[in-house]
């Protein structure tokens, strides 16, 4: 939802600030999807591990740890999906698109730049709810490999 345009009677400075302000409030949280990606797949590949190491370990290992190769196993899996999840391929806001601008363009400067403020701000939550799904995937991915391996360590190895 793209709330509406800030009121007429604003200062063309005020609304200048404004838009350099969003700019950089939309540019931010851009820039640290480049990061998530980034963990998220270090992540994955951390959790593919010890999850490949539970099924190389044979019958024999495992066979007395049923119970806890099974739990391991699970929060390895339920790991790899929201890892997976979090790493998928999104599409942000960022707007105005080229024909936009240019429907923009036609109208007087102020209104123009009031829609741009108004474009930019409706962009930056769009983005924000996005972007904080994703964190909280990996957050969620990340604690379920922490899991996993602490239930493998200490119910299939250690015993």
């Amino acid at each position: 939802m793209v709330p509406p345009p800030p009121p007429h009677d604003l200062p063309e400075e005020n609304l200048d600030t404004a838009i350099h302000h969003l700019e950089r409030v939309l540019r931010d949280p851009l820039d640290s999807v480049g990061s998530l990606s980034s963990k998220a797949s270090g992540a994955l590949g951390f959790t593919l591990t010890p999850f490949s190491a539970l099924f190389s370990l044979g019958r024999s290992a495992v066979g007395g740890h049923l119970f806890p190769a099974l739990v391991s196993a699970g929060f390895f899996l339920c790991a790899i999906g929201t890892l997976a999840w979090s790493y998928q391929v999104t599409e942000y806001h960022n707007p105005p698109g080229p024909g936009g601008l240019l429907l923009l363009l036609d109208g007087p400067l102020p209104a123009v730049k009031r829609q741009l403020v108004a474009n930019l701000a409706g962009a930056c939550t769009l983005n924000n709810d996005l972007i904080l799904r994703r964190f909280g995937h990996l957050n969620i991915g990340i604690f379920m490999f922490v899991s996993g391996t602490v239930v493998f360590v200490l119910g299939v190895m250690v015993p």
